[in-house]
């Protein structure tokens, strides 16, 4: 009897175990290849549509309502001198766009009156100090002009402050941070677009970190950033929101730490657990342009393994829209988040593959 007790009970844990683990799902990575409705998408005009909705998806849930334009540009403490070292020059300036806003900018590009791709770079500060590691060599070589975005003065990056310079006057628009910085990157495309110097079909725009998610949103407002290069750029940025590895950022630290990264809606969905949105939409979008997520192994905090979750989950989408799968990458290299050296000479290699 105890025997038929004992088998009994047994059979009863065993499927209890087996209902947990039906029961309970693994978050994974949403087809990208699939409407809004979960229906196939099967022609490239059905995958347009839905991208558009996807980026409609993008400004409700995540970054807030794109401004329409930049209105007009109006150029203050313009300065240019010569680099005599990597026979190029440097011009400084304050670029005023938007509904008040304002962002220092630093171009570089050799002085020889051709025209170049322009790698484009947001960052905290766009002083001369800040110059990324490859830049003299490119420039000295010939081979790419250089935009630092100085976005410290376009929306500020306290967490306390929700109301503050761009935020403020964009306030109906529920813009983050990210998507005013983000717009300060097309502001400065705008500009460069009228330099002789610029090859306006050969835009690239990279960031770090924050400047990563910037980045990605800065693609997905513009096309004309045809390489899209967000570095260590975490969830929210390159990674995914759902799926996550061991140590890694989430969704509930992005808004309680940084509440005015995104819009107030984000916020809220986060609350509430309602957030539907994840970052695949955004690759969607930007496909089939040339992406390169590079990364490091051991940044667990940027979610490396939802990265590469969306990376993957992507490649189909080049494939069906008849692009390489090699215009859409992630690198990973040893050591911990930082924006190094190798990081630039991976995005170089990577640019010289797509423009050249």
């Amino acid at each position: 009897m105890k025997q038929f007790y004992g088998t009994i009970a047994f059979l009863l844990v065993f499927a209890m175990l087996v209902c947990f683990a039906g029961c309970s799902e693994t978050p994974t990575i949403s087809d990208p290849m699939t409407d809004a409705q979960g229906n196939p998408i099967t022609t490239k005009e059905q995958w347009y549509q839905a991208c558009a909705e996807k980026k409609e998806k993008l400004q409700a849930e995540l970054y807030g309502t794109f401004p329409n334009g930049v209105g007009e540009l109006t150029v203050t403490n313009q300065t240019a001198v010569p680099l005599p070292e990597c026979e190029a020059i440097m011009e400084e300036c304050t670029l005023l766009f938007g509904n008040g806003l304002r962002e220092t900018l630093r171009i570089t590009y050799p002085d020889d009156g051709g025209k170049y791709p322009v790698i484009f770079r947001l960052d905290y500060l766009s002083d001369y100090e800040y110059r990324s590691p490859v830049e003299e060599q490119m420039l000295l070589e010939k081979r790419y002009a250089f935009v630092t975005i100085g976005r410290k003065d376009v929306a500020p990056d306290e967490a306390t402050d929700r109301n503050g310079y761009g935020l403020s006057a964009y306030a109906d628009n529920d813009l983050g941070a990210i998507a005013l910085w983000a717009y300060g990157a097309v502001a400065a495309a705008d500009y460069v677009s009228q330099k002789d110097f610029a090859d306006t079909d050969k835009f690239c725009i990279t960031g770090h970190s924050r400047d990563g998610k910037a980045a990605i949103c800065a693609g997905v407002m513009d096309e004309r950033f045809k390489v899209i290069a967000p570095n260590g750029s975490g969830v929210g940025g390159a990674a995914s929101f759902h799926v996550q590895g061991e140590d890694s950022e989430s969704a509930s630290h992005l808004a309680e730490a940084f509440p005015h990264w995104f819009s107030s809606s984000f916020n809220k969905a986060v609350a509430d657990d309602t957030l539907t949105i994840d970052m695949i939409d955004a690759f969607c979008v930007l496909a089939p342009r040339a992406v390169l997520r590079t990364e490091a192994k051991n940044d667990a905090w940027a979610n490396p393994d939802g990265t590469k979750a969306i990376q993957q989950a992507m490649n189909p989408v080049y494939e069906f829209l008849g692009v390489s799968t090699d215009y859409n990458q992630v690198v990973f290299r040893e050591g911990d988040h930082g924006h190094t050296e190798e990081d630039w000479n991976t995005l170089i290699a990577f640019c010289d593959s797509v423009f050249h």
